[in-house]
């Protein structure tokens, strides 16, 4: 299963190498840092033998969030706008293709212009009163329900391409348009359908069916 690790801007040296260290403990080793602090002895120090993957890590000054057919950014906090997976629905769900799964600064996490840039959203349920984990712990969540999914027939189908679900995602705003909504509600109808979308993340051939269906509606809809 190749999935992308993705760390936005992490603050601690050496939350890089712990999240490495897991990564290797369930044998992902794609790690990509988004402008992050400086990799120091502390990072060695806490990576012990998964030193490799922060030596091979992809290191850049921006995300590029079209690059993948899935993104999948993690929060902590309930209450944000899109339908949020827990880790082992996530496992369930995700297949084939290329996927990020985005994590935030220790700090602050995501910003909310950042979590609307991805496709679905994970999160950890934790308890009320403390729900914010550390950047390696909740990394550690995610890949074993990735680990534990891996051998199972759904995590092997072929999630749609990128440029499948912007064809999808033109087509319902064109069928909306039609519909005469007002501009609030027609924004609320098509967040809806993205969320929804979103946590199923499609298969090739459901977003296939999807993008025939709203072709033919909007035909209909025209005539």
């Amino acid at each position: 299963m190749p999935v992308d690790f993705v760390l936005i801007q992490p603050e601690s040296p050496g939350n890089i190498g712990s999240v490495a260290r897991v990564m290797k403990n369930f044998s992902f080793c794609n790690l990509v840092l988004v402008n992050p602090c400086p990799v120091t002895d502390e990072t060695r120090g806490f990576a012990m033998h998964a030193w490799d993957v922060v030596k091979n890590a992809r290191v850049v000054k921006e995300m590029d969030w079209r690059k993948y057919d899935l993104v999948v950014g993690t929060t902590g906090l309930k209450g944000r706008d899109k339908i949020s997976l827990s880790p082992e629905e996530l496992g369930m769900k995700i297949g084939r293709g290329k996927t990020a799964i985005v994590f935030g600064r220790e700090s602050s996490g995501l910003s909310k212009k950042e979590l609307e840039k991805c496709d679905c959203i994970c999160h950890v349920p934790t308890s009320e009163d403390y729900p914010i984990m550390n950047l390696s712990h909740s990394v550690s969540i995610v890949l074993y329900e990735l680990s534990k999914a891996s051998g199972l027939t759904e995590g092997s189908k072929q999630i749609a391409e990128r440029k499948q679900l912007s064809t999808l995602q033109n087509l319902f705003k064109g069928v909306i348009e039609k519909l005469n909504y007002s501009e609030e509600k027609a924004k609320l109808v098509y967040a809806c359908i993205k969320n929804v979308t979103g946590k199923s993340i499609l298969s090739k051939n459901e977003a296939s069916t999807l993008i025939g269906m709203f072709k033919k509606i909007k035909e209909t809809l025209k005539s």
